[in-house]
């Protein structure tokens, strides 16, 4: 529940910054901001009333770091301990990679098809060079020998 409001607070603060275009937007963005950080306070408060073994701060709550994912992998040595936040950016990273890896592929496949397009273009334009220069011969030899028929 904790983590929920962790990554809408993340969430809506990017979209504060991104996608509000006028006041009552921000306005209206803030509002919701302010609600999640007040249900996250009380919700702090209140697993801190009721476990006081497990210490919850805000100030590593807005971090991401939760202290239930420490108490669980404390003894693992070979995953240490990520915070929410560190966490999110390795996922972010993952999906910047995987989109990296599509776009070259995407790029490779566009460059050949338009080296295609080109080739089909150059054949055609020759192709019609040839019928043009064809043509051309042919009125030039039918002009010539209209002028022998007309002298003789």
């Amino acid at each position: 529940m904790l983590e929920g409001y962790y990554v809408q607070l993340k969430t809506v603060a990017i979209k504060i910054s991104k996608e509000a275009e006028n006041s009552k937007t921000r306005t209206k963005m803030r509002r919701i901001l302010t609600e999640t950080k007040k249900k996250a306070l009380e919700t702090i408060e209140l697993l801190n009333s009721k476990d006081e073994d497990l210490e919850i701060y805000y100030e590593n709550f807005n971090k991401g770091v939760f202290p239930w994912e420490a108490a669980i992998n404390e003894n693992d040595t070979q995953f240490p301990t990520l915070s929410y936040a560190d966490k999110y950016h390795v996922v972010d990273c993952w999906m910047l990679l995987q989109r990296a890896n599509e776009e070259v592929i995407l790029t490779k496949n566009e460059m050949i098809n338009y080296v295609r397009f080109l080739t089909e273009k150059q054949l055609e334009f020759e192709t019609s060079e040839e019928e043009t220069e064809n043509s051309t011969t042919e009125l030039y030899s039918s002009s010539e020998e209209q002028e022998t028929l007309s002298s003789d």
